[in-house]
């Protein structure tokens, strides 16, 4: 996927190239855009016709997974803090499990990299992790920080 950050006087765009077109090759289907406010939160909209997979939740943009719900990324945080982000926005922190389905899923618009917190904890210290680079579902210590992606109706 193709994106492409603009910034000018602090008010910072964002267009990404969901199917794979890059750049001139992209029609509007295949561009969403947005923004990226200062905590870091990506809002996106677009993606005109049939190929738009974009979906609000919770006052934000997101990508809609098939049988999860809306998946909205929010800035990295630590694991309750990624709890009480979701929970902010009306959403929740996905467990371990529904997390690695939304990975398995390979739809356009989701992160391909980076790891992303569960609401699932293995002890009083520690929780679960998933990479979108590879599936792997890793403990880590919860006051790491850690990105964020949670689910909505």
């Amino acid at each position: 996927a193709f994106v492409c950050i603009n910034s000018f006087d602090d008010n910072r765009t964002i267009a990404v190239d969901v199917n794979g077109k890059q750049g001139p090759n992209a029609s509007g289907k295949d561009i969403l855009s947005g923004s990226i406010d200062d905590r870091g939160d990506i809002t996106l909209s677009g993606g005109e016709g049939g190929g738009s997979n974009t979906c609000e939740a919770g006052g934000k943009s997101g990508i809609n997974v098939s049988g999860i719900g809306c998946v909205v990324k929010l800035s990295d945080n630590t694991w309750q803090g990624a709890i009480d982000a979701c929970n902010e926005q009306g959403m929740s922190l996905p467990d371990k499990d529904k997390l690695l389905e939304i990975y398995n899923s390979h739809t356009s618009g989701l992160p391909t990299s980076a790891w992303f917190w569960s609401s699932s904890e293995r002890s009083t210290n520690y929780a679960w992790r998933v990479g979108f680079n590879d599936g792997y579902q890793y403990d880590v210590d919860k006051r790491n920080q850690g990105g964020v992606l949670c689910v909505g109706n």
